[in-house]
């Protein structure tokens, strides 16, 4: 895997430097959105919240300490980011629950996901940067 955050088109990409870069803007600011590339079928727009500030009863067992995906004119999803863990989902739970069935690119947002949460766990100190340095859990 290439340590480049953008494509030739200026679209971000799956990468260490990305993965590390979306959850240290997390850190800091709580949201970030991406123009996203597969770089082979797919591009997608995506809305990363981590520990947004709430208002209100949240339904479905939704808390601030998730970590909240949004892939536009499509789907939205809470994970739930637990302490001293690793956070990682199975690539089947995360399309289960954005409803990522039928398309080629389904398997690269999972490990684009993956990978953030990963780096969110390095930064909180929950997990070594040794373990498993892909960020990647088939």
């Amino acid at each position: 895997m290439e340590n480049k955050m953008f494509d030739e088109y200026d679209q971000v990409i799956n990468s260490k430097k990305t993965y590390k870069t979306i959850a240290e803007t997390l850190e800091d600011t709580g949201k970030c959105l991406i123009g996203w590339t597969d770089q082979r079928y797919d591009h997608r727009d995506i809305l990363f919240t981590y520990q947004p500030k709430t208002y209100g009863v949240l339904q479905r067992g939704f808390r601030w300490c998730y970590f909240y995906v949004s892939i536009m004119d499509s789907q939205c999803y809470g994970f739930l980011i637990e302490i001293n863990t690793d956070n990682r989902k199975h690539n089947s739970y995360i399309k289960e629950k954005l409803r990522l069935h039928k398309n080629e690119c389904d398997d690269s947002i999972c490990d684009l996901i993956n990978g953030i949460i990963h780096e969110i766990d390095i930064l909180e100190g929950w997990v070594s940067p040794e373990e498993d340095e892909d960020g990647i859990m088939d």
